[in-house]
């Protein structure tokens, strides 16, 4: 075969082998998008839990006062005041251990440092006495802080304060992150289902913070004896063909 014939060839050949190699490089650049797609989609959801649950420790605060000119007189008053509280707190099955005096406070009101000139009062002092309870008996705590009238009646010038708290959140802190991960994963299933693909494997997780009102959140959290606990976590999943 002389020269002139084998040019042809050469350049034929030349050209096979370049389309050749465009085609196995096309190839491979698709199955590397394909994969990085593949790697890439991810849907991300948000799960969650909530429980409500009844309050375990309270904390009733009785608060009386004693008006007066005379000093003696009015811790004299207080006093009797205080032994009237402490029985009325025991007779409702609140214990010894449970109830401790919180202190008295004192006003004078010709000691004010920015009393107004000529303000005239009835009473110079006001002795103010605080008795706490802190029990887990907490249906007492209500229950006590609605017969207060009882005291009144005795001529005690009381009012009650209560709180209460959920102090057993540790133990249902497991539970709902695991019902919060499980709400999440139902939410990217049916995404899946709509979307014709499987949920893989979670890429990333975030927890948020655990809240707690009050059942019905115009009340105030702390004043309410029933509690709802809600927990919102975050769920990337990847998402497979």
């Amino acid at each position: 075969m002389n020269n002139t014939t084998m040019k042809p060839l050469i350049v034929m050949a030349v050209a096979a082998i370049i389309a050749l190699g465009t085609a196995l490089s096309g190839f491979f650049i698709g199955r590397s998008i394909e994969k990085f797609k593949t790697s890439d989609r991810a849907i991300m959801v948000k799960g969650f839990s909530e429980r409500e649950v009844k309050s375990d420790m309270g904390e009733l605060m009785l608060t009386f006062k004693n008006p007066g000119n005379d000093l003696a007189e009015i811790q004299k008053k207080s006093d009797e005041d205080t032994k009237a509280v402490l029985a009325f707190l025991k007779s409702k099955g609140l214990k010894d251990e449970e109830v401790t005096l919180d202190g008295t406070e004192l006003f004078d009101r010709q000691t004010r440092e920015y009393s107004s000139q000529g303000e005239k009062n009835e009473y110079r002092y006001i002795l103010t006495t605080r008795v706490k309870v802190n029990t887990n008996q907490v249906d007492v705590i209500k229950d006590v802080s609605n017969q207060t009238a009882e005291l009144i009646k005795q001529q005690v010038n009381i009012s009650p304060s209560t709180r209460y708290y959920f102090t057993r959140f540790a133990d249902l802190r497991t539970e709902m992150i695991a019902e919060a991960t499980q709400s999440a994963r139902q939410a990217a299933l049916q995404f899946a289902k709509d979307s014709g693909s499987r949920v893989g494997e979670i890429r990333n997780a975030v927890q948020g913070a655990f809240s707690i009102t009050s059942p019905n959140e115009e009340h105030n959290e702390v004043g309410s004896l029933q509690k709802k606990i809600r927990v919102v976590t975050t769920v990337t999943f990847n998402l497979v063909d």
